[in-house]
């Protein structure tokens, strides 16, 4: 199943969701708690990074990269079997953001 398939089969449209929402919903699917030992950063790193860049690109792409080899058993988990390197940064850096925000007591 593909991370479009798995959000159709929740009721959603993958096509009308904003980037944001269709990956929050993927992390929440799969855990924050489970992403965060993933996520190529400390929390204090990552509060640094995101006050420059919100889409944390000061932290180089192939340590994102190598990061996202950790997370497709997290995938298979709920049903997910096909998904791109692109989509896999994108679940670590939302689950990044959402780290920060809730170390923070944002959200």
């Amino acid at each position: 199943m593909t991370m479009d398939e798995f959000l159709r089969s929740k009721g959603m449209n993958p096509n009308a969701l904003s980037h944001i929402t269709k990956y929050t919903t993927l992390v929440n699917a799969i855990g924050l708690s489970k992403l965060i030992p993933i996520i190529p950063a400390t929390l204090p790193d990552l509060c640094k990074a995101i006050v420059t860049d919100e889409h944390l690109n000061t932290i180089p792409l192939p340590e994102w990269d190598r990061a996202t080899s950790f997370l497709g058993v997290h995938l298979r988990i709920i049903g997910i079997t096909s998904s791109s390197l692109a989509e896999r940064v994108c679940i670590l850096k939302r689950a990044a953001t959402m780290y920060v925000q809730y170390g923070r007591g944002v959200a």
